[in-house]
């Protein structure tokens, strides 16, 4: 915030060390300011000279952790920073509920010093901006004296504290590319001066102005700024104000002579928006993020803009745009008069463009150099104006901003969620040691480059290698460097004391730290042999695909990929492999397809293992060779496949087209599968799993959940699909009545009566008031006639088509745009199904112990036969649904298809001890659900006990398609269902064991 200031007089350039009384002089503000200033300078420049720039190891915001092994480990935390000597406090919002329980780990978003940022996308990097702000009673009312009647006292400065984050290929300390402040230079000089011949001296003229100047301290401020592409301003928002900016207020508390037309104001943000346009300030690297700013008006307005708290009073502004090399006028005023290029000259409010602006403000005229020049919203210039000045002078001669000064630190990069420290050319920027525990593993050091010849001098290697015998090097070989040949030369030559170098490359369990020489290495290798080592090691090099390509047709192999990530563009085709057994390195280990949806496929293999791998798909599609429900991992014809302890994920779409995991066999020629504590991270639409024609189906443990839309897949990108806005449109207009009005299924729909237009009517189900729709239907066929009320109807549904994908449109009507923006609320991410078992054979299935989140259908068992003249049903065999917790979203814009647990044909069937909540939102609290649906051709013994089931419409919707009564053993018992009814809705009542289920 701005500040009641006389004015700024701190100079470093001159060198003052201290500020001293004299009797009987006077004792201003701006000598005790000043005071404060130069210590803090000297300060900052002290710890300039002897940290520089980092976080200090005891209570720095990167956590660093020096390992047993040499290398080190980093988190970032609550903490400080030392940024060019400034000291800053990364806080939490005190407000906030953060996820670590400890309240240690940093929370990105979470932050007290800045409130509403933005969250980061894809891989990127975090820095530190350290800058200092002005506070008032305005924001801490401790500033206020009780014991002087609430009087205002003296203000602060704050260091802010902010971790941004910004696009990899963006330096965060590069000026050029986020300079610290702004460079445009601005004069500053007195406006209309006229002279007069000094009749006492004829040598000199008498300047004469026509206003009283005043005393006060005036600055310029830049408001906001756009930037293009290469960082540049394109947009550009000026302020000025003869009162430091000072005057400020909660609106509302405003003092008798503040608001007036010739005053402009600035709305920003208070306490109840955490501050956030002050805490805004600066340059903001994320593309397409728009700071939070202030909103400006000339004269006070009759409505003050919402969501801003408190108010302050500016002169004038001026915001210019910048066209070609010129920059041009948009708007402004100055003291109530509006500015324009139209005026004279030398006229108040006149503004004249190009490189640099000039405008002539009510006594003052400012210019401001532009062209090519960087600028921060922030950046200000400060001068103060006596009535005593010489006013021949100018107040200030194309200066540089005096401040906000922004200082950077690179924290580190964030590459696939994984946060990695900053490793740049500074010896011990993180976690630095004080000065009485500096210890050698904090001294660093660079040795050397004695491997290459300078001025035709032999290096140290040459001379190394000249004298290595012949006998001690692979044939034709040479050392490779210094340190290779010393080891060569000077080690005793046997494996007990030649050392192992621990490169790129080494099978890993030589990696160990207890593996330091060859006979070392010799005896682990030894022992792995006999204990089955990985036969194939796979490092995150390009090509790594390759590896595949190594094991003959039906083959055998055991694949170790090393933590790293493997990426692709192409789907890995692993086809005719004998058993195979695929490690990684837990979720370090990531296989990522960039532009396909299964990262590997594996085809006619007679098994496969995997175990501890993260396997990612970045794209979904339903066409060419993304027409199928490909996983990221996808098994096709191969005969067992088992995995356990992976991640896999798929990427989100409007349509049902890809899985987390896919695994298909022929119906002729079915396989097994085995699925344990796995971790499936669903896009948004898509499938958990779809296992098909598997004799033998184990899924246990495993957890599903439902990834958050990315940014990128906006309410109006999803618009774009006809089906989902189809979906969409039903919620707009549904359910349509053109006839019987006073039927029953008319009664509570609202009524559309086009009394004045050729008397049609329609009645529908609508979100939107009967009024609002009237109102557009009214506009939309203006003077012209309807010829039915079937072609009302058809008006009706176009308009509904236009509403949703027309912006400028819906901002016609208020109830249309407070609808669109519920729709927006009410449509989260959500997974069509969890697990699906299908196909034609499906002989044993067990779903046993599993976690589903955000699902739009949970289990679903169902084989079926699809070809024309099938006469018997297929069924599963025995199925075994136990132990499962399934969270289900219902929004209200979604396919028809929904519930818990869903089981067609079958011969045996256990539903056990499972969890079904329904999660429903406000249009769609009487959408028909069922927990459990059981259908088709049932056999001998169902059993459905001890489940938990709530908010559904019907707890268990049974029917049997071939009921006999003679054998069947079907038992649904003890299962809980609150706010459910009916609980149990049967075609075969008296077949049906319904025991001691409560609602």
């Amino acid at each position: 915030m701005k500040t009641e200031r006389s004015r700024e007089s701190f100079d470093a350039r001159k060198r003052y060390s201290g500020v001293y009384q004299q009797m009987g002089r006077m004792f201003t503000d701006a000598d005790w300011n000043e005071l404060g200033d130069l210590q803090k300078h000297r300060l900052a420049q002290a710890l300039s000279e002897a940290i520089g720039s980092g976080t200090p190891r005891a209570r720095g915001c990167v956590e660093v952790t020096d390992n047993a092994d040499g290398s080190r480990s980093f988190r970032l935390v609550w903490g400080e920073a030392c940024v060019d000597g400034v000291i800053g406090e990364v806080r939490p919002d005190p407000t906030a509920t953060l996820a670590d329980p400890n309240g240690e780990l940093l929370e990105y978003q979470h932050q007290a010093d800045f409130p509403d940022a933005p969250a980061p996308t894809g891989d990127h990097l975090l820095y530190l901006d350290l800058w200092e702000r002005s506070v008032t009673s305005l924001e801490d009312a401790d500033l206020r004296d009780p014991g002087l009647q609430g009087a205002d006292t003296c203000s602060r400065s704050q260091t802010m504290a902010q971790v941004k984050w910004s696009p990899l290929a963006v330096d965060p300390e590069d000026p050029l590319q986020n300079p610290p402040i702004g460079s445009a230079l601005l004069s500053l000089d007195f406006r209309a001066a006229g002279s007069d011949p000094d009749p006492c001296d004829p040598c000199a003229d008498l300047i004469s102005l026509p206003d009283q100047i005043g005393n006060y301290l005036f600055r310029v401020e830049v408001h906001a700024v756009a930037y293009d592409p290469a960082g540049l301003p394109t947009h550009l928002f000026l302020k000025w104000s003869r009162e430091n900016g000072a005057e400020q207020y909660p609106i509302g508390e405003e003092p008798p002579g503040f608001a007036g037309d010739d005053w402009s104001f600035e709305f920003f943000s208070g306490a109840t928006e955490a501050f956030a346009s002050e805490k805004h300030l600066g340059r903001h690297l994320p593309p397409g993020f728009v700071p939070t700013a202030g909103v400006v008006s000339k004269g006070y307005p009759e409505t003050v803009p919402a969501g801003q708290s408190l108010v302050r009073r500016w002169d004038g502004f001026a915001m210019l745009l910048k066209s070609g090399a010129d920059w041009t006028l948009v708007d402004g005023s100055d003291r109530g008069v509006d500015l324009s290029t139209a005026l004279a000259a030398d006229a108040h409010a006149h503004v004249g463009e190009g490189a640099s602006i000039t405008i002539n403000l009510d006594l003052l005229t400012l210019q401001m150099v532009l062209q090519d020049h960087p600028l921060l919203a922030g950046d200000y210039w400060v001068r103060e104006v006596r009535q005593a000045a010489d006013t021949t002078l100018p107040l200030i001669d194309a200066e540089p901003p005096r401040g906000i000064r922004h200082h950077y630190m690179t924290l580190g990069s964030v590459i696939g969620g994984v946060f990695n420290a900053y490793d740049g050319d500074q010896c011990r920027r993180l976690g630095f040691p004080p000065l009485t525990d500096i210890r050698a593993r904090d001294v660093c050091y660079a040795p050397p480059r004695c491997d290459a010849e300078e001025a035709g001098r032999p290096s140290v290697l040459s001379l190394l290698n000249e004298k290595i015998p012949d006998a001690l090097l692979p044939p034709g070989a040479s050392g490779s460097d210094v340190r290779t040949a010393l080891n060569r030369l000077l080690c005793d030559q046997d494996a007990a004391t030649l050392p192992i170098a621990k490169q790129n490359g080494l099978c890993p369990t030589l990696m160990d730290p207890a593996v330091r020489t060859v006979q070392d290495a010799l005896a682990v290798l030894c022992l792995n042999m006999v204990e089955k080592c990985p036969t194939l090691t796979v490092f995150p090099d390009p090509g790594w695909e390759r590896v595949f390509d190594r094991i003959p047709a039906g083959g055998d192999a055991h694949i170790c990929f090393t933590d790293g990530e493997y990426v692709t563009a192409e789907t890995v085709d692993v086809s005719n492999k004998g058993d195979l057994k695929i490690t990684g390195a837990g979720p370090g280990t990531r296989i990522v397809a960039s532009s396909r949806e299964a990262a590997i496929r594996f085809s006619g293999c007679r098994s496969v293992s995997v175990r501890d791998i993260h396997a990612e798909a970045r794209r979904v599609g339903s066409s060419g060779n993304l027409k199928a429900l490909n996983g990221a991992l996808t098994f096709d014809a191969c005969g067992s496949v088992e995995l356990s302890d992976c991640t896999l994920r798929c990427a989100a779409s409007t349509r049902t087209a890809a899985t987390c995991l896919t695994i298909t066999n022929a119906p002729t020629k079915p396989g097994q599968a085995r699925i344990s504590g796995c971790r499936l991270q669903v896009g948004h639409r898509q499938i958990g799993m779809l296992l098909m024609n598997l004799e033998r189906t184990t899924v246990r443990d495993n957890h599903v959940k439902t990834l958050p839309k990315p940014k990128s897949l906006t309410l109006e990108r999803m618009l774009n699909d006809r089906q989902f806005a189809g979906m969409a449109r039903k919620q707009l207009i549904n359910q349509v009545e053109v006839r019987n009005f006073e039927s029953p299924r008319a009664a509570g729909k609202k009524n559309i009566h086009m009394e004045n237009n050729s008397n049609r009517r329609i009645m529908i189900n609508s979100q939107v008031p009967a009024n609002a729709w009237k109102e557009a239907l009214v506009d939309e066929v203006g003077s012209g006639s309807i010829a039915s009320n079937q072609a009302l109807l058809g008006i009706s549904r176009r308009l509904a088509d236009r509403l949703l994908t027309d912006a400028n449109l819906r901002a016609r009507y208020s109830p249309f745009v407070n609808w669109f923006a519920d729709l927006r609320t009410q449509n989260p991410a959500v997974s069509f199904k969890g697990i699906v078992c299908a196909g034609v054979v499906a002989k044993d299935v067990r779903i046993v112990n599993n976690t589903l989140d955000g699902v739009q259908e949970g289990i679903h068992i169902g084989v079926s036969d699809r070809s024309a003249g099938a006469s018997q049903p297929h069924k599963a065999g025995r199925v075994i649904i136990e132990g499962n917790t399934i969270n289900v979203q219902l929004p209200p814009v979604m396919v028809h298809r929904r519930g818990g647990i869903y089981v067609g044909n079958c011969n045996f069937a256990t539903i056990r001890d499972n969890q079904i909540q329904v999660q429903r939102y406000p249009w769609s609290k009487s959408k028909p659900i069922e927990g459990m649906r059981i259908y088709g051709s049932l056999g001998l013994m169902m059993v459905v006990k001890q489940n938990y089931m709530t908010n559904c419409s019907v707890g268990v919707r049974f029917v049997a398609l071939d009921a006999s009564g003679d054998r069947q053993q079907w038992l649904i018992a003890d299962n809980m269902m609150p706010g459910t009814r009916p609980l149990i809705a049967t075609n075969v009542p008296a077949l049906v064991i319904d025991r001691n289920n409560r609602g």
